[in-house]
């Protein structure tokens, strides 16, 4: 099983943006449970990021809010 490691940015804006918001929390928690399960999963539109994150990839929690992540 995948091992998950926060960075401080992603927990501050966790607390801010979706904790907060109970619907946004447990969309974000299906998906990260999702994402762990299968990660080709379509609902996730996991892709590849270009530009200044390239190297890095990404899953959709909503259309507007996404998981960025890289694989270790």
């Amino acid at each position: 099983m995948a091992t998950i490691e926060y960075d401080r940015r992603f927990k501050k804006h966790f607390k801010t943006r979706i904790f907060l918001n109970r619907k946004l929390a447990k969309r974000y928690e299906e998906r990260l449970d999702l994402f762990l399960k299968d990660r080709r999963n379509s609902i996730l539109n996991d892709h590849k990021l270009v530009g200044r994150l390239e190297g890095t990839k990404a899953f959709n929690i909503t259309g507007d809010i996404r998981v960025i992540y890289v694989e270790a």
